[in-house]
C-alpha cells in the first residue's frame, strides 16, 4: 500500500511539474510578445469615439410587387425625355417593341414638355390608332390600351406632319414617358437606384426590408444587388419585415446608377409590400484632435535605450469611416508623427528611443475620419529575435 501511494504522488509530482514548465513557456512567449510588468506601461488610456460616429441614412422606397408566375403589372419601358418631331426635312417617332403572353391592358403615361401644335400627337398600338389630337404644353397623357395581344405587340408615339409649314417640323417634347402592361406570366422586379457622392465617401451600410404577404414556397427568393445576391431564402408569411444588410465590397455599389433585381422562378409566387432600401452614410467630419501626457522615467528610458528594447503603441480600434490617422510623439527635444492606416481591431505601431525622452511626453491623435479607439497603451517590450 505505502509503495503505491508513492506512486501516486510521484506522478502528481510529475504533472504538476509538467503542468508549470508549459503555463511558464506560454507566459514567457507572451511576455515575449509584448506582455509587460507594470514598470514597462508608460501610458493606458481610452479615447473612445472620434469624429462623427452616427451614421443617418436615405429612404428608397420599392412599394409593392410580385416574383414568379402571376397576372402583375410590369413596367416595360421608362424614358425621362423624348423629343417627337414631323416635317419635310426631319422625322422621329418613339418606338416600343414588347411581347405578351395573356395579357389585359397596356397602361401609358407621359407629361408634354413643350410643343408648336403644328400638327396632332398620334399614338398606335399594332396598328390601331389610340389617339389622334392636338395636346397643348403641360397636360399629362393617360391611356388604357385594351388592345393588346399575346405575341408581339408595337407601340408607336409620332407626329402629324406640319405640311405647309416647311421651314419647322410639328414638335412635342415628352417627359416622364412610362409603358405598363398587365400581364400573366414570370414577373421579376427590377429597381435603378442612384448612390450620391456623399452617400458613397460615408458609407456604413445598406437595408432592404420587405414584408411577404403570399408565399408558394417551392424555390427561394432571390435578391441581387449589381448582380450579387443578398438574399436568397424561402420567407414565410408573417407580420414582421424580412431584412437584407449589404455592404460596399460585396456589391460592388459604385456612384450613379445601381441595380436591384428581385426574382423567382416559374414553380413559385411571393407578394411583396412595403419594400424599403435604406442607405446609411456618415457625415464626414471635421478633423479631431486628442491628447494624453505620459511620463518617462529614468530607469524606463535606460531600458529602452538597450538594443533587445524597443517602444511600442497599441490600440483596439473600431473603424465607422475611414479617414486619415496621425498619432504624434511630442517631448521637449523631438516631435515624430506616424501615419496609420485605420483599421477595425488590433493596431500596432513599434517605436525606437529617439521618439521619446526622459522626462514629460505628449501623444497626440488627429483623425479626419470616424473612429473608436479604446486600450490604448503605449509600453516598453523585447524585441522578438
Amino acid at each position: 500500500m505505502a509503495k503505491g501511494k508513492t506512486d501516486v504522488t510521484f506522478l502528481i509530482v510529475i504533472a504538476v511539474g509538467l503542468l508549470i514548465f508549459v503555463v511558464g513557456g506560454l507566459l514567457a512567449d507572451r511576455f515575449h510578445q509584448g506582455a509587460i510588468t507594470p514598470k514597462d506601461l508608460l501610458l493606458s488610456s481610452n479615447f473612445g469615439k472620434l469624429g462623427n460616429t452616427q451614421s443617418t441614412f436615405t429612404d428608397i422606397s420599392l412599394g409593392d410587387f410580385s416574383v414568379g408566375v402571376t397576372r402583375a403589372n410590369k413596367t416595360l419601358r421608362e424614358t425621362e425625355y423624348y423629343t417627337i418631331k414631323n416635317g419635310i426635312f426631319s422625322k422621329k417617332e418613339y418606338e416600343v417593341d414588347f411581347n405578351a403572353n395573356d395579357p389585359e391592358y397596356a397602361f401609358l403615361s407621359f407629361n408634354i414638355l413643350d410643343t408648336n401644335l403644328y400638327g396632332r400627337l398620334i399614338i398606335e398600338l399594332n396598328g390601331k390608332i389610340e389617339l389622334n389630337t392636338k395636346v397643348m404644353a403641360s397636360a399629362p397623357v393617360k391611356l388604357n390600351l385594351k388592345d393588346v395581344q399575346p405575341g408581339k405587340n408595337k407601340l408607336i408615339i409620332k407626329a402629324q406632319s406640319s405640311g405647309i409649314r416647311f421651314w419647322a417640323p410639328t414638335i412635342y417634347e415628352l417627359k416622364n414617358i412610362k409603358l405598363i402592361l398587365n400581364d400573366y406570366g414570370i414577373h421579376k422586379f427590377k429597381k435603378i437606384f442612384t448612390i450620391h457622392n456623399y452617400e458613397l465617401q460615408g458609407f456604413d451600410r445598406a437595408e432592404l426590408s420587405f414584408f411577404v404577404t403570399k408565399a408558394e414556397r417551392e424555390e427561394p427568393l432571390t435578391i441581387k444587388v449589381n448582380g450579387h445576391t443578398i438574399y436568397n431564402q424561402k420567407p414565410y408569411i408573417r407580420p414582421v419585415p424580412y431584412t437584407a444588410v449589404f455592404y460596399l465590397n460585396e456589391t460592388n455599389l459604385k456612384l450613379g446608377e445601381n441595380v436591384l433585381e428581385v426574382a423567382t422562378t416559374a414553380k413559385s409566387l411571393y407578394n411583396i409590400e412595403n419594400a424599403l432600401l435604406k442607405i446609411f452614410y456618415f457625415g464626414v467630419p471635421n478633423q479631431t484632435i486628442v491628447k494624453r501626457t505620459f511620463f518617462v522615467s529614468s530607469a524606463q528610458y535606460k531600458k529602452i535605450s538597450k538594443q533587445k528594447y524597443q517602444g511600442l503603441i497599441q490600440f483596439d480600434n473600431k473603424v465607422y469611416l475611414r479617414g486619415n490617422l496621425e498619432i504624434t510623439l511630442k517631448n521637449e527635444t523631438n516631435n515624430h508623427t506616424f501615419d496609420v492606416f485605420p483599421t477595425s481591431g488590433l493596431n500596432r505601431i513599434f517605436f525606437d528611443k529617439e521618439e521619446i525622452s526622459r522626462g514629460e511626453n505628449e501623444v497626440v491623435i488627429a483623425t479626419d475620419g470616424s473612429m473608436e479607439i479604446n486600450n490604448f497603451e503605449i509600453r516598453i517590450v523585447e524585441k522578438k529575435r
